[in-house]
């Protein structure tokens, strides 16, 4: 069984080490491919790296390096405390300190203030997830197609089940025109979309060209194909 991942404890937050706004686009990827998805803590909120002092430091590997490289060698900064709410210590305990520090932005990058917006990363990774559970992403067929060099899409088909498409520009550029019919064969003209990377501006429920489709730069979207 394969195991799908982009993000864990000895490497740079995907959001960092990546971009923030393909946040959506990698959980789709990981948890829509056949195989176990598997998230780092943070990920569905799109935690990025802390920067961590060197009198912070506590990874053996950036103590080992020394104050004028510590930076290059800690794994700290991807290990900062998850980000709950806002509130002291983004509400991770009740304590006094942690063990690293956590990231100032947890004012306002935190479960608390995703819950509340509709188009949240974690709103997002919900809808993934609900769609994981789908007998189309269980046990549906898989076709993997790239078009260009920045296109990355695949398709999931079950028998008596809603087809489902995933398509991501994992490019630092948007891209026009995407034709997707000439990657899958028999494509509706239209799709309908399921989920959309928080800044697409196609929404759930609107309908798309498979011909001829405006990807954003880092844009993710799930398509329901609708024969």
């Amino acid at each position: 069984m394969t195991s799908l991942l982009v993000g864990n404890h000895d490497n740079h937050r995907a959001a960092s080490r990546y971009a923030p706004e393909l946040v959506d686009t990698l959980n789709m990827m990981i948890m829509l491919l056949p195989g176990t998805g598997v998230s780092y803590y943070g990920e569905e909120l799109g935690m990025v790296d802390t920067w961590v002092s060197w009198e912070d430091t506590k990874d053996p590997q950036g103590c080992n390096a020394g104050p004028d490289h510590y930076m290059e060698a800690s794994r700290d900064p991807e290990r900062t405390p998850f980000q709950w709410r806002n509130a002291p210590l983004a509400g991770f305990t009740d304590g006094n300190s942690t063990w690293l520090p956590v990231n100032e932005n947890y004012v306002t990058l935190n479960v608390d203030a995703q819950e509340k917006e509709l188009l949240s990363h974690l709103n997002i990774y919900k809808q993934i997830l609900a769609l994981r559970n789908t007998l189309t992403f269980q046990k549906g067929d898989l076709s993997v197609r790239t078009i260009g060099e920045r296109i990355f899409t695949f398709r999931r088909l079950y028998p008596g089940e809603e087809g489902l498409l995933v398509v991501m520009n994992l490019g630092e550029e948007d891209v026009k025109g995407v034709n997707l019919q000439s990657v899958f064969d028999g494509l509706p003209d239209s799709a309908a979309v399921r989920v959309s990377s928080s800044f697409s501006t196609v929404k759930p429920g609107h309908a798309v060209e498979t011909g001829n489709l405006d990807l954003l730069a880092n844009e993710g979207l799930v398509l329901g194909l609708i024969a």
